[in-house]
């Protein structure tokens, strides 16, 4: 990671990785709920 020209690199690099988490974390949510509607009916 050689972004040195970025002024703040710390808590925009933790904003980038929590968004990335959220987003992952929303996406296998919903392909759970689907898997498992899926078993159910």
């Amino acid at each position: 990671m050689a972004r040195c020209r970025s002024p703040v690199p710390g808590p925009a690099l933790t904003a980038g990785i929590g968004g990335v988490l959220l987003a992952a974390g929303a996406v296998g949510f919903l392909v759970a709920r689907r898997r498992m509607t899926r078993f159910v009916a």
